[in-house]
């Protein structure tokens, strides 16, 4: 009798211990995903806090610079089909260029209110001030130019006359004889920067002087104008920080000095890197060890198989280290010099 009342003791015990660890694990599981839910409205809540932030953002600067509702719509519009953040294409002269140079030549499909996308574009382009560019700023489009800018047809001398997001006009000086569609090369000074090489398909010839031509999407940039190029040579280390409009990895590239001067060096490496990639530079050069120097990728070619060549600036240097850069120029310059003599 007593043995049945202890297991019966024992028994009623065990329950109640199951019981109370049923319970005790109920609640942990509910305070567990009262937590996971709190989380999850706290991230809704920081994420619709930002989205706010950027569209507020993106509606300051049009309303700053004038945007009409129909001018904004469009732009947010170019930002969703050119896979791009509205404030990048209201605030990066080459997201800008780059996504309204495909919405015109029709790769990029956006709704429009009526008038032609290029008149639209054109006036984006003058309220957000892309019309002026610095002296120093690579050319990316024959869109950016500016009428009675000077320009070369071979012998023949002339300017632009005029220009919309569609065409250029160039008035030269002698009438020529060209046909429609040729493709007609140009060659201009821009500003303080450097010498280009435009390639424009030609839509139309008046009075045998006014060319109507379309626009290049990626003039050829030949010689930087306010530095002497010396020859160099040597290792150089380049790491890729960033890419307008991309995302990239942190990439560190090794190369060979071919030439330098005081804005820029050209490079060979076997390594690709796009035009518009930022990168810093370590390299010696006339005596001079520069490192981590900031600068950006203008141009690459391919040179040979698994070799290419990149045509890097450095566009923000301290005044100090242009000078020290400027200076090492000199050296290798001399000693080129003497080479020759010898």
């Amino acid at each position: 009798m007593e043995d049945s009342q202890q297991q019966e003791f024992f028994r009623s015990v065990s329950e109640a211990f199951e019981r109370n660890r049923e319970a005790a694990m109920q609640s942990f599981e509910l305070i567990l995903l009262g937590l996971v839910i709190i989380l999850a409205a706290m991230q809704a809540v920081g994420y619709l806090r930002r989205r706010r932030g950027l569209v507020l953002g993106v509606e300051q600067i049009a309303f700053q610079r004038g945007l009409t509702r129909d001018e904004l719509a469009l732009v947010l519009d170019l930002a969703r089909v050119g896979g791009v953040p509205p404030l990048r294409l209201l605030t990066h002269l080459d997201v800008f260029e780059r996504v309204t140079g495909k919405a015109l030549s029709g790769a990029l499909s956006v709704f429009l209110s009526g008038e032609p996308l290029a008149n639209q574009v054109r006036r984006i382009r003058h309220a957000l001030h892309f019309d002026v560019l610095p002296a120093h700023a690579p050319l990316l489009t024959t869109r950016e130019l500016s009428p009675g800018t000077a320009v070369h047809f071979g012998a023949n001398h002339g300017q632009v006359s005029h220009l919309d997001e569609a065409h250029l006009e160039v008035e030269l000086r002698e009438p020529v004889s060209l046909e429609r569609g040729t493709t007609v090369t140009l060659i201009l000074t821009h500003a303080r920067e450097a010498r280009y090489e435009l390639h424009c398909r030609l839509t139309e010839v008046r009075n045998g002087t006014q060319l109507l031509l379309a626009h290049d999407e990626a003039p050829v940039r030949v010689q930087q104008r306010e530095y002497v190029r010396a020859k160099a040579a040597g290792p150089i280390r380049l790491v890729a920080v960033s890419w307008p409009g991309h995302s990239i990895e942190q990439r560190e590239i090794e190369g060979q000095l071919v030439d330098l001067s005081g804005g820029g060096a050209l490079v060979t490496c076997h390594t690709v890197l796009p035009p518009g990639v930022r990168f810093t530079a370590t390299f010696s050069a006339g005596e001079q060890i520069f490192s981590k120097l900031d600068g950006v990728v203008i141009a690459t070619h391919g040179r040979d198989a698994g070799t290419f060549e990149l045509h890097l600036e450095f566009p923000r240097l301290p005044p100090a280290e242009r000078e020290r850069l400027i200076g090492a120029v000199a050296k290798l310059q001399a000693t080129e010099q003497r080479a020759a003599r010898a």
